[in-house]
């Protein structure tokens, strides 16, 4: 079983064994039909944005001030949806319960199943999604999402957001990017790993949650939400933990277990992900000096922006705008 630390590492992908089953994945497509609505993609009301268009799978953008309400009908409809946040938002997925979600987390909606989402603060909240047709995660092997109960939602590990931020950007882009064929797969591929590695990480927190009594699995959860959305909204700030603590109504320990439980990292580890992440969002929004956008999220300076951001992300701040500029683009491990 994966440990959270190989969880967060990501291979490069292989020319050879991608062209391997590139080749597989487009041949069957080419033998059957896909649905007609699969191959307009879905259809928004809104201030929902598609990004782009294929036959297989659509890329899009969503923005709003107000609470967003359920869309079963002309949302989901047939779709798989992989929702990545740029603004912290609380979501219900189906019947799960609200869980507040940052650019740490992704969520998964499966097709048919109710969603509400709802902003955390006046400037409105904000994600990305892909949607993908199901018959297009039976043949890349995630069927199995329906014979397991997998949470609504995910911690989104470094290596996958700088992943996701690549895609994007090579797909919404197409002059500056590569085939669409080939960023299609990787799209799928990339949807198949964090897949993989959701259940991997929900298998681990029941594994070590079996010995508590069902009232203190609730109350930790109930802790760590509590904490997340208080940084969620105070990531900016220097709020102490013991802080943290009293609001929340627990001890110091308590809730670093509770919260390393839920969400794969300790607070602080948390936060500085939270300010690097919204770092790397002003960088690609905005021309602002790197070293002013360090200061902004709350880093003491342009050096050490840059180690925290090496050390999640595999590259400097600098190596990150240089590539958007002229991207050379990255794809998903697919070695299983």
């Amino acid at each position: 079983m994966k440990s959270t630390q190989q969880i967060q590492r990501t291979r490069p992908l292989g020319k050879t064994s991608f062209q391997q089953i590139e080749q597989k994945y487009l041949t069957t497509l080419e033998s059957r039909e896909i649905e007609a609505s699969a191959k307009s993609g879905p259809s928004f009301e809104g201030q929902d944005k598609i990004l782009r268009n294929t036959r297989k799978l659509s890329l899009g953008s969503s923005r709003n001030t107000q609470t967003f309400g359920s869309f079963t009908d002309r949302g989901p409809g047939n779709f798989f949806y992989v929702s990545f946040y740029r603004r912290s938002m609380r979501v219900t997925i189906g019947t799960h319960s609200p869980v507040i979600v940052t650019s740490n987390e992704v969520t998964f909606h499966l097709p048919g199943q109710s969603c509400i989402r709802e902003a955390l603060a006046s400037e409105g909240g904000e994600y990305e999604w892909i949607a993908i047709h199901p018959d297009l995660l039976q043949f890349i092997g995630v069927s199995n999402l329906y014979k397991h109960e997998v949470p609504a939602y995910a911690p989104l590990w470094p290596s996958h957001f700088i992943t996701q931020r690549q895609l994007f950007t090579a797909f919404v882009n197409p002059p500056r990017a590569v085939e669409s064929q080939y960023l299609e797969a990787a799209l799928l591929t990339f949807v198949r790993n964090l897949i993989s590695d959701t259940v991997t990480h929900w298998r681990q927190r029941q594994e070590g949650s079996r010995s508590l009594r069902p009232t203190c699995v609730k109350r930790r959860m109930q802790i760590a939400e509590d904490a997340k959305l208080l940084l969620a909204r105070e990531f900016l700030t220097d709020l102490s933990f013991r802080k943290i603590a009293d609001a929340v109504h627990c001890s110091q320990c308590h809730l670093v277990r509770a919260f390393h439980d839920a969400t794969g990292l300790l607070p602080g580890d948390y936060r500085r992900e939270l300010r690097l992440r919204k770092g790397l969002f002003l960088m690609e929004e905005t021309r602002s000096d790197i070293g002013d956008i360090a200061i902004h999220v709350g880093f003491s300076s342009h050096s050490h922006f840059t180690s925290a951001f090496h050390r999640s992300f595999g590259s400097t701040p600098t190596e990150f705008v240089r590539w958007r500029a002229q991207p050379i683009f990255v794809s998903p491990d697919i070695a299983a």
